[in-house]
């Protein structure tokens, strides 16, 4: 446990335990310290359960709360003189928080667009059974070994995943309409 006058930790200090303690390469986990008040790590997909029952159980660090799991559709983009490139994936954010340290740590991992698979973290985290649902039934990513990965907020017979960026609204389901 944390003492009570524990302090925020940076993600260059994980990253550094993280490699020292999972002895993980360089590829599996970086840094991202962009904006002061958003910095993440972004991890291996292959290391995804790992690191986060690492961040969790790791008793100076107690990252035991998983608040948010969401995902996003990039298309590929074009660099622009305006606007940097953006390479074609599906992104997923792991939002957890440290009670001992009083802080929270953003999680990404990023997948290909037409293959979006990550192992689950339903038996980490009981919370994300419905969080990784709702990314399947939205944007179709595939969580493995999940112990009930079925649609959650559409229906059963819903064709398509309306959060993928190509997605083609039907005009009609079940005989009715769809309103757009």
């Amino acid at each position: 446990m944390v003492s009570d006058q524990a302090t925020p930790i940076s993600v260059s200090e994980l990253k550094t335990h993280l490699d020292k303690d999972l002895n993980l390469s360089s590829s599996d986990v970086q840094v991202f310290d962009v904006a002061p008040s958003d910095p993440y790590l972004l991890v291996s997909a292959t290391k995804l359960v790992e690191i986060m029952k690492y961040l969790r159980d790791q008793s100076s660090l107690e990252f035991n709360f998983l608040q948010v799991v969401s995902a996003t559709d990039f298309v590929a983009v074009e660099a622009s003189d305006e606007k940097p490139a953006v390479k074609e994936r599906v992104e997923i954010l792991y939002v957890v928080y440290s009670f001992a340290r009083k802080m929270y740590l953003n999680v990404k991992v990023e997948l290909p667009r037409n293959n979006a698979e990550v192992d689950t973290l339903s038996h980490l985290f009981r919370a994300a059974n419905w969080y990784e649902r709702e990314c399947f039934d939205l944007l179709g990513v595939n969580f493995k070994n999940h112990p009930y990965l079925e649609r959650l907020l559409l229906p059963p017979d819903w064709v398509g995943h309306p959060l993928k960026k190509d997605y083609k609204f039907p005009e009609e389901y079940n005989g009715m309409k769809v309103p757009l």
